[in-house]
């Protein structure tokens, strides 16, 4: 039996940028377009929640107003038998012990998060 065990991580740096040079720029850009999709996101799921509760009193599956249309969809939650969900548990502690031991394979994606900080 082989082992194989990955690379060991790099060393993280954080660097300090000026507000004022470009990095600085389109992060505070980026957090001003940030805060403006939360308060838009807010007053859209308000809303899309009243739109919902309008067509399930009316029994209503489609409503239109000239070039928009709100549909009333349904998505999938399914409940499983007591059998099936101890085997996806049963599933989930193998997958845990393969990527312990090295044995799953980690194929990463990159992306940037942008976080923010509460400032008091």
């Amino acid at each position: 039996m082989t082992l194989s065990f990955a690379p060991a991580p790099r060393a993280r740096r954080k660097r300090a940028y000026s507000p004022a040079g470009d990095v600085g720029q389109h992060l505070a850009r980026a957090r001003s377009l940030q805060l403006q999709i939360q308060e838009l996101q807010a007053q859209y799921d308000t809303e899309r929640t009243w739109l919902l509760e309008h067509m399930q009193s009316r029994h209503l599956t489609n409503v239109a107003l000239g070039d928009i249309s709100c549909v009333l969809k349904t998505r999938a939650r399914w409940t499983y038998s007591p059998d099936t969900e101890r085997e996806m548990q049963a599933l989930q502690v193998t997958q845990k012990w393969e990527q312990s031991r090295g044995l799953a394979t980690n194929t990463p994606s990159f992306y940037v998060a942008l976080t923010a900080t509460e400032s008091k």
